[in-house]
């Protein structure tokens, strides 16, 4: 996966299939035969990351945020991944419970919220 801080594919940026309802979506519905090309994906877009899992050591990549909606899935999922173990999937409705649980938590709200010393800002 190549992904960039920004949009990660530019040429997917373009609006899918005119018969796509979606207007997140740029799958070009219809140009291949393959069932997993008729997925609906948006672009991604490519955000500078620090991560670590449980035990291991923290490592410095691009993970790419997008969403994603399989043709078998009932609902929309927030897809974040990096091409290299990290991986994530919410459904939307679930991504907005954890974005509305930490707008309403002071501590949590008032972590996220950069301070004018803050040099990782």
């Amino acid at each position: 996966m190549t992904v960039s801080e920004g949009r990660s594919d530019p040429d997917r940026d373009r609006k899918g299939s005119a018969t796509c309802t979606r207007p997140w979506c740029v799958t070009a519905h219809g140009e291949t035969s393959h069932p997993d090309d008729e997925d609906h994906r948006s672009a991604g877009l490519g955000v500078a990351v620090h991560t670590r899992s449980r035990a291991g050591r923290g490592h410095r990549t691009i993970a790419e945020v997008g969403l994603l909606q399989r043709r078998t899935d009932p609902e929309v999922w927030l897809v974040i991944e990096d091409g290299a173990g990290l991986h994530a999937e919410v459904t939307l409705e679930s991504a907005r419970r954890i974005v509305r649980a930490v707008a309403a938590d002071p501590v949590l709200r008032d972590a996220l919220v950069p301070s004018a010393g803050d040099a990782r800002a």
